[in-house]
Parts: C-alpha cells; structure tokens; sequence
C-alpha cells in the first residue's frame, strides 16, 4: 500500500520537530510601511497587524479617492451618474493645456480664446457666420458674391420694375421704356454713391427728378436707342451724365 504524505507532512512535520524539542528556524517576512509582522513560534503562527489612518466608508457605486491615508467623504465620489466637470476636476489639474487654455476654459471670453491660440491674427470679438461686425479688415484675394457695399447689393445688373430706381438694389440697372410719357423716381440713394442706368428708348419721352445735368439742362433720350445715365450723389445733390446712342 502506498501513502501520498505529499498534502499534509508540510503541516505535520514542524509539530512533530516542537514536540521533540528541536528549535525551528524563524520565518522570514518583509516589513512595509504601516505593517508590522512578528514570529511567534510557541503558537507555530506569524502575527501581522496594519496601522494607519482612519476613512469613511464610501456609499454608491463610486470609486474612492485616498489621500495621506485618509479616504474622501462619499459625498465628494464621482459615481455613475451625469456630473458637473468643474465641480469634480480642478482645471488646475489639467496637465499639458497650452498657455492661456486653462484661463479659457475658465472664462470662455473672445480675449481668453485670442490669448490660448498662437496663430490668430487681428483683434476683437469672436466672429460668426451671420451678419458680424468687421473694423477695417484687410482682404487678400477676397471672393464676394453680390456683396453690400456702402448702401448697394453690388455685382447684379438689376431690370427696373415699374418707374421708381431704387439705389440700394444695386449699382448697375436697366429700363425698357413704354411708348408714351415715362417719369422716373429714386429711392434710397445715400451719399458716395454711384448708379448707372441704361435706359432703351421708345416713342418716348422721359422726365428724371431733381438731378444737376451737365450744362443745366436734361438730354433728351434716344427714340428706339439705348442711352447709358450715371449719377453720383455727394450727400446733397445728385450729379448726372449720359451717354447716348449707344449701337
């Protein structure tokens, strides 16, 4: 018959060495800061006590923050639930931010934001998409569609509707005059404008409203003939000039 001692004789043998009074070799073991362990042989056992602080005991599903030995109250754990990120993280804690990010994210101001970047250029507010306000920008190679300079939509050849010339529509217009007496009128002309119109003529004639002609005297548009108006405003009184019988 065969006996496997190979599972109990660990145990066995250092009682069996104690009762025939042959001293046993003291164990070995480390000692870590706040751990103390002591041999004691007459009980065959090794006694190990831990020291240090005191905690609370955290409540929830939250994960426990410990400092100096001491854990933070359960109030103060982030748990799984939505949580304000200024309250739970100190932005001062926040490594790698670049110069100026920190302040930033503190005060989100347009001047924040120019200090944290490192390759703005100009001054000023943030600008959006929508009607933003722009102080003398410099515009290199700039493409604009039908932009609104100085009171005018520019860039659209505008076909006059009825007789009233409306200045804001746009600096270049056009008329097809009906047979008969034709009187135009203006409408939201503004000073250092400038507006051409070119008129087609017909069994016509035509009365402008108060306009200073050169030699005093308006001209007389071509019948069945395009005759091409520009007028400038210089905030008092409107200056004309034609050019006639264009082919």
């Amino acid at each position: 018959m065969t006996i496997d001692v190979s599972s109990w004789l660990p145990n066995l043998l250092p009682v069996l060495l104690k009762v025939a009074g042959v001293a046993q070799t003291a164990r070995r073991y480390v000692n870590f800061v706040g751990v103390t362990a002591v041999d004691d042989a007459a009980n065959d056992q090794l006694t190990i006590t831990v020291s240090g602080g005191s905690g609370t005991t955290p409540t929830g599903t939250g994960i426990p923050h410990i400092v100096g030995g001491v854990q933070d109250a359960a109030s103060s754990l982030v748990v799984n639930a939505d949580v304000d990120p200024a309250a739970a993280i100190a932005l001062s804690k926040l490594a790698g931010l670049g110069t100026g990010v920190e302040t930033f994210l503190g005060t989100p101001s347009s001047a924040n934001l120019r200090a944290a970047l490192t390759d703005e250029t100009g001054t000023g507010g943030a600008v959006f998409a929508t009607s933003p306000t722009l102080t003398t920008p410099t515009l290199t190679t700039a493409q604009m569609t039908n932009p609104f300079i100085n009171g005018q939509t520019q860039g659209a050849t505008i076909a006059v509707a009825a007789m009233e010339i409306d200045w804001s529509l746009g600096p270049v217009q056009t008329k097809t005059l009906a047979a008969g007496a034709n009187t135009f009128t203006f409408a939201n002309q503004a000073s250092g404008q400038v507006l051409v119109v070119r008129v087609t003529g017909a069994a016509s004639t035509l009365t402008w409203p108060t306009i200073k002609w050169a030699g005093g005297a308006a001209p007389t548009q071509t019948a069945s003939g395009i005759d091409v108006y520009t007028f400038v405003h210089d905030g008092t009184s409107i200056y004309g000039s034609v050019v006639q019988a264009m082919a």
